[in-house]
């Protein structure tokens, strides 16, 4: 269940930006958040960060890289 939970909240803040995100859910997503236990929010937060971390890093690589190719300057 906390799998699923970190998955749909993922997969829900990574399609829809800022606040939109967080009204995407539906009724069953936001029925696992409420039971979730605050140490479960907590770990899944860090998952989360985590996650956005690595793909602004990636993003950034492939912006360097497709101004590097085209000679443009950051």
């Amino acid at each position: 269940m906390m799998r699923l939970l970190c998955c749909l909240s993922l997969l829900a803040t990574l399609m829809l930006p800022g606040h939109a995100a967080w009204a995407a859910l539906d009724p069953e997503d936001q029925k696992l958040i409420d039971e979730a236990s605050c140490e479960e929010i907590r770990r899944e937060y860090r998952n989360y960060a985590a996650a956005e971390r690595e793909v602004e890093a990636e993003i950034r690589v492939d912006i360097a890289e497709g101004a590097r190719k085209k000679g443009c300057r950051l």
